[in-house]
């Protein structure tokens, strides 16, 4: 496997069979995590630069997500050995992969057809999360349901007139309230 092209249409197949496997209960998310930061550790594929299709796009999401919960669950590590300072370091670490998983989010919306798009906030078990979480359904993309807390994507889907401020059920509902 040698293009750049070839490597993110084997990530892509890969993302939905461990999505499948998750969905099937046969790994957890943290193996579902883990399993997408060796993906990408094998393909040495990095993010991409200039996000000019949907794929590249979901990619760098879900680089970033995976990066930004890595450095969560080190940071949460850290703290609780009293190693502060490194676990404030992975903090800053786990905010900035946020802020470049929302950039790769703008970006795909921006090359979607706003009426394949719909968002909605989601109704979370977890109290604090509650009344923050949205998601963002790309109706004719295979698995490819998004999460978010900012504020700038949502007003975007409010100016596109594609988000619906009824709280539902998440698609993935299992995945978004379960361990």
């Amino acid at each position: 496997m040698k293009s750049e092209k070839q490597k993110l249409n084997y990530f892509l197949l890969c993302r939905n069979d461990y999505i499948e496997l998750l969905d099937q209960g046969k790994i957890t998310k943290q193996q579902f995590n883990d399993k997408n930061l060796d993906l990408f550790d094998r393909l040495n594929l990095r993010p991409f630069s200039v996000l000019d299709s949907f794929e590249k796009a979901l990619f760098n999401y879900n680089y970033y997500n995976a990066k930004a919960k890595q450095a969560l669950g080190k940071s949460n590590r850290l703290r609780e050995i009293g190693r502060l300072k490194q676990a404030r370091k992975e903090e800053h670490i786990k905010l900035n992969c946020y802020e470049q998983k929302d950039i790769a989010t703008l970006a795909m919306i921006s090359l979607q057809n706003q009426e394949q798009i719909e968002a909605y906030p989601i109704r979370l078990h977890s109290r604090q999360l509650k009344d923050s979480i949205y998601e963002i359904n790309f109706k004719d993309k295979e698995k490819v349901i998004l999460h978010s807390k900012s504020e700038k994507i949502k007003d975007l889907l409010c100016e596109m007139g594609v988000f619906h401020p009824v709280a539902c059920d998440s698609l993935i509902h299992n995945y978004v309230n379960h361990g």
